[in-house]
């Protein structure tokens, strides 16, 4: 069964009792979310601490303004709008330390075989620097198209923008990434 533009019943009686202070239905909220904003702001963020610390900004801002909440659209891409935006902000304030410090950021993926160890560091470092030199808005697009799986109509919800602007940024994004990638996938495809 569905209810006000295709929130379901049970969550929008969810909702309105959070919007009335109930605690426990918030948390239920956050419960029927939580994966999808904890992948999300793992995926932009790039690292697990500063996931973590988006992950729970999204859902403390979502209690906070869950009285906002006006019924234009489904909960889910409304809290995916809070983490994106998050991630985004994140982004430009990390890009500010990096440039302060001078500090590079460093991906690490382990692995039990060294050499496979090295070339997934290697692969996960390139697929990174790729990412981190997108604009905040093309990363993430393509984050939420490439990575998980959203149709460009629910990314335009929760970006805010048209259909064709998040084509564009996926277009663009895409192109980014594959000129960033090829030279180092060829030169990897011939060492197998």
């Amino acid at each position: 069964m569905k209810a006000e533009d295709g929130i379901i019943d049970d969550e929008l009686e969810l909702i309105r009792a959070a919007q009335n202070g109930d605690l426990n239905a918030m948390e239920a909220l956050i419960e029927r979310h939580d994966r999808q904003v904890w992948r999300i702001a793992l995926t932009m963020a790039g690292d697990e601490q500063d996931a973590q610390e988006i992950y729970q900004e999204t859902f403390t801002r979502a209690w906070r303004k869950i009285g906002s909440f006006r019924f234009q659209s489904q909960f889910s891409t409304w809290v995916i709008r809070i983490a994106v935006n998050l991630c985004i902000n994140y982004r430009r304030k990390r890009w500010r330390r990096v440039l302060l410090t001078g500090h590079s950021i460093e991906r690490a993926c382990p692995d039990r075989d060294p050499e496979h160890a090295l070339l997934n560091r290697e692969l996960e470092e390139q697929i990174g620097k790729a990412m981190e030199s997108l604009p905040s808005g093309q990363l993430a697009v393509f984050s939420l198209k490439m990575i998980h799986g959203y149709k460009i109509s629910e990314i335009a919800r929760i970006m805010r923008c048209a259909e064709g602007t998040v084509k564009n940024s996926l277009f663009r994004a895409t192109r980014k990434m594959r000129e960033k990638l090829t030279p180092y996938l060829c030169e990897n495809a011939g060492d197998s």
